[in-house]
């Protein structure tokens, strides 16, 4: 099992490496050069917006279904049909509430318009992450793999014409919103194909069961209820809270940008990493191997990646952007150093969610909510979206401080004194390769320390790689 995993893994993460960056760089980066930083801004604080109740739409079904089909297939699959029937029901509710509260905070016009497109792109988006919850719990991840690119690939071609000038409707975000719902559309059609050949795909409306499944799955909904929103507050609280809000909006997608793009591997090991410490907890098989070889992967990389923006921030957002300025080389190098405790949480909350902790998860969710509020209520009206980034970076690297202790407590993890030395010396030996080429042929210079750093996690951990290899075999 561990060992599909892995070649799955590295399949998947291959297939995100390569269309992600040019959908985020190539895509998305253009259109806001295009659209300038405040039209931009303004759809990026829609989006921001959409995102806050989107919870609705899934309300815990995708990873409590995945769970639940880890461990027992035949009887899961069956639920699928009511589970469908649910979530049209929830996209009702979900799309009422977003375009009443939208129209009631202000977006009217062509704001109202986009809010109502990206909602419309939510509901297939969420849909699209159930029907790949099938997938996930059957250990179908190349199929899944496939599918968490697919509405990307389309959107890249899709948005070609618009980089030429071409326009569908005669706005470009409009134009931009449009395309990515003809591409989640299709993406959807072929994830309701493959989930054909081992359920029934007709919505059922079975109240009871409905009832039973909502109650079941409320806790999951809770928390990702309560993680959007301290995720994705901030670019709506910048819009309502400062005069050039739309403009800082914008200054902060640019920022976020990167980050999203590099956040979205560990979002998808999280999504494979679920069900397998599931079925290990089920099993009762040891979970501290699997945990151990993906937190050093993806916290040595997240420790990489904040070294790269911190020396070469203003190499990269001077390529990426014809909008640039101080203030966002500054949000740029604390969002990324947001990856490295992201990194974690998707690791270690994984396995906290797989041995049924919702209540603390939740309980720690809340906190981090309250307190990005609280930061960015002091932090936004004097350092603008600097303050929402240093928010960001604070809330998630306490959660995921948090995550990682309750971890080793619940699977009585044995302090190790050589692994945490180790890890302080590779922090030290990256971060002086990374400071040495700073003053290299610039890109050449990123690119020697990140490949040293790289050398310096995979040799200074070789006997965990060894110890994860004969566990596979």
């Amino acid at each position: 099992m561990i060992r599909k995993f892995i070649s799955n893994a590295s399949l998947l993460m291959g297939l995100n490496l390569l269309i992600k960056p040019i959908f985020i760089f190539g895509i998305d980066r253009q259109i806001q050069n295009m659209a300038g930083p405040e039209n931009y801004g303004l759809y990026y604080a829609v989006f921001s917006f959409s995102l806050l109740g989107s919870m609705l739409l899934d309300a815990g079904l995708s990873n409590y279904n995945a769970r639940q089909v880890a461990i027992y297939p035949e009887k899961a699959l069956k639920r699928t049909p009511a589970l469908l029937g649910l979530r049209l029901w929830l996209f009702v509710v979900y799309a009422l509430l977003t375009l009443s509260i939208g129209w009631w905070v202000g977006y009217r016009g062509a704001a109202w318009t986009l809010l109502a497109m990206v909602s419309i792109n939510q509901g297939l988006n969420y849909t699209l992450f159930f029907l790949r919850s099938n997938l996930q719990g059957m250990h179908l991840f190349k199929r899944d793999g496939a599918l968490s690119v697919l509405d990307r690939a389309l959107t890249i071609g899709f948005c070609i014409p618009l980089l030429k000038g071409y326009s569908y409707s005669g706005n470009l975000l409009l134009d931009f919103v449009l395309v990515q719902t003809m591409a989640y559309s299709l993406s959807t059609a072929l994830a309701l194909y493959w989930n054909s050949r081992f359920t029934s795909l007709k919505p059922a409306f079975q109240p009871l069961l409905q009832k039973s499944l909502l109650a079941q799955t409320f806790p999951f909904a809770v928390l990702g209820l309560v993680m959007t929103l301290y995720s994705r507050l901030d670019a709506v609280m910048l819009v309502k809270m400062l005069p050039d809000g739309i403009f800082q909006a914008g200054q902060y997608a640019a920022g976020y940008r990167l980050l999203d793009a590099f956040a979205t591997v560990p979002l998808l090991l999280s999504g494979m990493l679920l069900p397998l410490f599931s079925r290990q907890i089920y099993q009762s098989e040891k979970t501290a191997p699997l945990a151990r070889f993906t937190g050093l992967l993806l916290l040595g990389s997240g420790w990489l990646l904040g070294l790269m923006a911190y020396f070469h921030h203003e190499a990269i957002l001077r390529l990426m952007y014809t909008h640039n300025s101080a203030e966002q080389d500054r949000l740029f190098v604390w969002l990324m150093w947001t990856y490295l405790p992201i990194a974690g949480i998707f690791v270690f909350g994984s396995l906290l969610t797989a041995a049924g902790k919702l209540k603390l998860l939740n309980w720690l969710a809340v906190g981090g909510l309250i307190l990005n509020v609280s930061l960015n209520l002091v932090l936004i009206p004097s350092e603008g979206a600097v303050g929402a980034a240093i928010a960001t970076f604070i809330t998630q690297f306490l959660l995921f401080v948090a995550q990682l202790w309750f971890a080793a407590r619940r699977f009585d993890w044995t302090f190790d004194g050589r692994l945490l030395i180790k890890i302080g010396f590779f922090m030290l030996l990256s971060g002086a390769f990374m400071y040495f080429t700073r003053t290299g042929d610039g890109w050449w210079g990123m690119l020697l320390g990140l490949a040293l750093g790289a050398a310096s996690l995979v040799l200074l951990f070789a006997e965990r790689w060894k110890q994860f290899r004969e566990m596979v075999r």
